[in-house]
């Protein structure tokens, strides 16, 4: 015996599920992508605060720097939450030592990022200390 394979010539087509709706989700998506925009929430050297060391009867300030820079992924109109903790600098703290962080989050995202003495927090002369302590 013999066996032949037969094509049936009236096949049903199977449709594309996705035809009509393939374009539609393409576009939102390509929407959406578009929207999604990086935003700098910092940049290295940006001034978040000062550093005070008071004595002498004055007020000695020193600028706080991010020492990085920082972004996070949003759509333009997002708010970023932002937090800061900063250690007790003592007179005479030099410049570019960390004296804590800077935190920004957007949902899920966060950023991290440490914060730096600008330049060196005046210190009293040996005489003042002297005479004062």
């Amino acid at each position: 015996p013999t066996t032949t394979t037969t094509i049936p010539l009236n096949d049903l087509e199977v449709p594309d599920p996705f035809r009509y709706t393939r374009p539609v989700v393409e576009a939102l998506l390509t929407a959406a992508q578009a929207g999604v925009v990086p935003a700098t929430v910092a940049k290295a050297g940006d001034l978040l605060g000062t550093a005070t060391a008071v004595w002498g009867g004055q007020q000695h300030r020193v600028a706080v720097v991010a020492a990085q820079s920082a972004w996070v992924l949003g759509w333009p109109g997002q708010r970023v939450a932002s937090t800061t903790a900063l250690d007790p600098v003592p007179p005479g703290g030099p410049q570019g030592s960390q004296v804590g962080t800077a935190k920004y989050s957007l949902g899920s995202q966060s950023e991290t990022i440490p914060l730096r003495l600008a330049s060196t927090v005046p210190e009293p002369s040996w005489w003042w200390r002297l005479v004062h302590d």
